[in-house]
């Protein structure tokens, strides 16, 4: 369970570092990358002999290929690390790793170059606190003196 837990943090990291990296089209590459081409290189339904050569290149280093060699070993083969565990946890961690770099850096970049994701949002905010201020002033000014507001 453990391993399971893992794994889906490390996948959905680095997803979400490409949503932040590419916005809108880090979602479909995302899921370019994770569930089309990750489901026929992960050797679990169809052996890696039976694809495509494309494939079993992917397969060394696809996510979805990592994990089914974790859980495989894990549920059938005694946790035994020769089996294919170790291989799953190092290249797990590694796209764990990538995925926290990639986002932790182009986030930070963008950030401080002052960009907003979506147009107009800083504006907005400063409008809405400004409209916020303004009524609860008017409340004030209405109220008799000597009253408060809490």
């Amino acid at each position: 369970m453990a391993y399971g837990v893992f794994a889906i943090t490390a996948v959905g990291v680095t997803s979400s570092s490409l949503i932040a990296v590419l916005g809108s089209m880090g979602l479909l590459f995302s899921m370019l990358v994770f569930v089309i081409l990750g489901l026929p290189s992960a050797g679990a339904t169809v052996p890696l002999e039976a694809v495509p050569p494309l494939f079993r290149w992917l397969a060394e280093f696809e996510p979805m290929h990592q994990v089914f060699l974790g859980v495989r070993s894990l549920l059938y083969l005694n946790g035994a690390g020769q089996a294919g565990l170790t291989q799953a946890l190092w290249m797990t961690s590694i796209g764990l790793v990538i995925g926290l770099l990639l986002g932790g850096i182009v986030t930070t970049l963008y950030d401080r170059s002052g960009f907003h994701r979506i147009p107009g949002a800083v504006e907005m905010a400063i409008a809405e606190a400004h409209q916020t201020q303004h009524k609860s002033r008017s409340v004030k000014a209405r109220l008799p003196p000597g009253t408060s507001t809490n």
